[in-house]
């Protein structure tokens, strides 16, 4: 017996979010074929520079991609799971009332407008970038913070925790689903 079913992937990078429709055409219950089409893509611009630092946007953004996608493939609509990534380096302060203020993030930015993150720091969280595995770990983080701290003026009183982009959309979802106040 042959079936196929279909999953959407979400990329959220700090000018864009894209969602994909991917099919896994499976035999006797074993994937047999991945079935992809670039028309199984949808993207969605996060135009303005504060609304790149804002994980609620990039939440209606990833809504917004995946309506799209249901509009182009009607097999969107019987996909089983959601995967999404964002491993872009920076960090996220949120404040002691739970939220995060985009004037405190700072984020990596390799496109053309100059980036978000500036300053002194931009080297350090570029190379951050080029390491793929150092995106989501302590040093990007680290430079993050720094930048935030001598460049923003954030005051580690007033925050709750910092956290890593994948982690914001994370708790961004959580709190849309009502399981966060």
């Amino acid at each position: 017996m042959s079936r196929t079913r279909h999953i959407i992937g979400i990329d959220i990078s700090t000018q864009t979010v894209s969602a994909m429709l991917i099919g896994v055409g499976e035999i006797d219950g074993h994937p047999a074929e991945i079935i992809a089409s670039d028309a199984w893509m949808e993207r969605r611009m996060c135009k303005q520079k504060m609304w790149r630092k804002n994980p609620a946007v990039w939440l209606e953004l990833v809504k917004d991609s995946i309506a799209g996608l249901k509009k182009i493939a009607r097999e969107a609509g019987a996909a089983e799971s959601v995967g999404i990534s964002t491993t872009f380096p920076g960090c996220l302060a949120v404040l002691d009332d739970g939220f995060i203020d985009p004037q405190f993030v700072s984020l990596y930015d390799n496109t053309d407008d100059a980036g978000i993150c500036t300053d002194d720091f931009d080297a350090a969280l570029a190379l951050a970038e080029r390491e793929t595995l150092n995106r989501i770990w302590p040093g990007s983080m680290a430079g993050g913070l720094a930048h935030l701290i001598k460049s923003r003026g954030l005051r580690l009183d007033k925050v709750r925790r910092i956290v890593p982009p994948n982690t914001a959309i994370a708790c961004q979802l959580l709190r849309s689903a009502g399981c966060m106040p």
